[in-house]
């Protein structure tokens, strides 16, 4: 197979997304810098020989210009080579090429934070302090029939102290938690070593670990689906919330 920069080149293998099934994507990134964080995410992964193939005309140095006007095929494939291997990253999901490219490079970016993370010992800890039991049991995971009756009997002022109680009881058992684990580790060093994040990382640091996670271990379209280690990430993330005070 030929490939090239323009026109695009979508891999016979991969399926396409018809036009009436894309959707407008929230990412307020420009196509130049969409284009940019992408070509620096596969450098920081050790990525060469990159071709970002579109429906957009290129500039000289061969990489698509960031003043187009919208092809009718917004789909984008990028081919790399990396430990010796091609690979092909395609997405024409979305309705706008510049959201497509800024998909992959979101993509890119979490694969490349996961691997980082050195997610190995996520089965140990899990073992050790039985996070399923702990999820199966907490005491703010309601019934969706309880959840109805509450959204439409409820005003707004009785959300906000329903959320708030929900926040406190949460906060109350994760301390009668950490009484019983006495013997673990900190607690703050639990969550940070499950999401990969330093001591000093802020919250929006927290939040993009755990979305890359999720996009990774999701049982429901991950990269490598697995709902034991799903459930540590959800856990994790509720404990850095609590944490933050969000």
């Amino acid at each position: 197979m030929l490939i090239t920069a323009y026109p695009l080149t979508w891999p016979p293998t991969s399926q396409r997304t018809p036009n009436n099934k894309r959707a407008s994507a929230s990412y307020r990134t420009g196509f130049a810098k969409a284009r940019d964080d992408l070509l620096n995410e596969l450098r920081l992964s050790g990525a060469d020989s990159v071709i970002i193939s579109s429906g957009i005309p290129l500039r000289k140095d061969g990489l698509p210009c960031a003043s187009f006007r919208e092809p009718l095929d917004p789909g984008i494939v990028v081919y790399f080579r990396g430990k010796g291997q091609s690979y092909a990253l395609c997405c024409d999901a979305w309705d706008r090429v510049k959201d497509n490219l800024r998909a992959i490079g979101e993509y890119v970016s979490a694969l490349r934070a996961i691997l980082n993370c050195r997610v190995s010992p996520l089965q140990p800890i899990l073992a050790k302090h039985k996070i399923e039991d702990y999820v199966l049991q907490r005491p703010d995971v309601q019934s969706e029939s309880a959840k109805k009756q509450r959204a439409s009997s409820s005003s707004n002022s009785n959300k906000k102290r329903s959320q708030k109680r929900q926040k406190q009881q949460r906060q109350k058992t994760w301390e009668e938690a950490k009484k019983t684990n006495s013997t673990s580790s900190s607690t703050s060093s639990e969550w940070r070593q499950v999401l990969g994040v330093t001591r000093d990382a802020d919250f929006a640091t927290v939040r993009a670990a755990y979305r890359g996670a999720a996009r990774v271990y999701h049982p429901d379209g991950g990269i490598y689906p697995n709902s034991e280690k799903m459930k540590a990430i959800n856990l994790a993330f509720e404990q850095a919330k609590l944490e933050y005070g969000k």
